[in-house]
């Protein structure tokens, strides 16, 4: 099958990102090496104290709630950013993820307007007479283009604050700031540009402890990205976990009993997950990790069915038969369910 320019591109950057990050210095001295601090398995010392909605209900006493999911961006994006700048941890991580989106979103508009992979993929699907499928992602596609205008109206001085509020957040301990940040991709895109930010320094020293905690936090995308990570997947924060068929093995099974089969693996295929099969007695060491991290880290607080934070947009265009599930248009910490 052709891939499209666009995929093979953004392909291209995954593969340089992962060697430059592999390349790097090893850490400064006086931090940690986040490799060595970070364990899919469920440790003693490492507990699930508050979860996402504990979390969120402590910031909207302190700074009042957030703007409603489907609320204009451009309408409340001044406000939340004073927020954030007087301390209010939701109102950065709220509007991190959005302005995260929206880099997302402008980078791979036409430089004639708002045209985007959405309404592209829709024309060519029409073209060959699949109207059924059209049909399916139009909704989807119509979101992404309104969303994009949205972003297009906010200064670009604002725009570039994304990776800063977002890390913010995630320091403070926001749980989908925590795995929104550790994640990467959607921190800095897909051009070579965030290799300049200075954020990205701390990223790369801060991502996979960062993860661990998003684990610790309830957040079950978390197992996900441990599983593509140690089964050798593609991505920014995949590219700093080490191959091992153990770990994999157990982040995957905690993925499927937290997520879902169906769910788990059209996600892992997406980040190209391959490990190495683990012989029969290590998949019985597999499934022991993953119990104790569900019992660590979820038994007082089942995530349930929801949206998935970390799907790519890209993976709409990636030659899967089926679609995978959309990235939640409008999201924002504090409104998980």
């Amino acid at each position: 099958m052709r891939l499209r320019p666009a995929l093979l591109f953004i392909v291209g950057i995954l593969v340089f990102a992962a060697w430059f990050l592999h390349a790097q210095a090893p850490p400064d001295p006086a931090r940690p090496d986040p490799s060595t601090t970070v364990d899919v398995r469920a440790r003693s010392d490492v507990t699930a104290r508050t979860s996402p909605d504990q979390v969120a209900g402590a910031a909207a006493k302190a700074f009042g709630p957030l703007p409603p999911v489907d609320a204009p961006l451009s309408g409340f994006a001044d406000a939340l950013e004073e927020r954030a700048d007087a301390g209010d941890s939701a109102a950065a991580c709220r509007l991190g993820a959005e302005l995260a989106r929206c880099r997302a979103l402008l980078q791979f508009a036409s430089p004639e307007g708002i045209f985007l992979h959405g309404q592209v993929r829709i024309a060519e699907l029409e073209a060959l007479g699949e109207t059924e499928e059209a049909g399916r992602l139009r909704p989807w596609a119509d979101a992404e283009a309104a969303a994009a205008l949205e972003c297009a109206k906010l200064p670009e001085p604002l725009r570039r604050r994304g990776p800063e509020l977002l890390r913010q957040a995630a320091l403070a301990g926001e749980p989908e700031a925590m795995l929104r940040y550790a994640e990467g991709l959607g921190m800095f895109g897909a051009t070579t540009g965030f290799l300049r930010d200075p954020v990205f320094d701390h990223w790369r020293r801060e991502a996979l402890p960062t993860l661990q905690r998003a684990l610790a936090s309830g957040m079950p995308e978390a197992a996900l990205l441990l599983a593509a990570g140690h089964g050798g997947g593609e991505g920014m924060v995949e590219a700093l976990i080490p191959d091992d068929a153990v770990d994999a093995e157990a982040a995957r099974q905690l993925a499927v009993r937290l997520l879902g089969e169906e769910v788990t693996v059209a996600w892992l295929g997406s980040r190209q997950y391959m490990p190495t099969p683990a012989p029969e007695d290590e998949r019985a060491q597999a499934a022991a990790n993953a119990e104790r991290m569900h019992a660590a880290f979820f038994a007082a607080h089942d995530p349930g069915a929801r949206d998935l934070l970390v799907l790519r947009p890209q993976a709409y265009y990636g030659g899967h038969a089926e679609p995978l599930p959309p990235p939640r248009i409008g999201t924002g910490c504090g409104t998980l369910e």
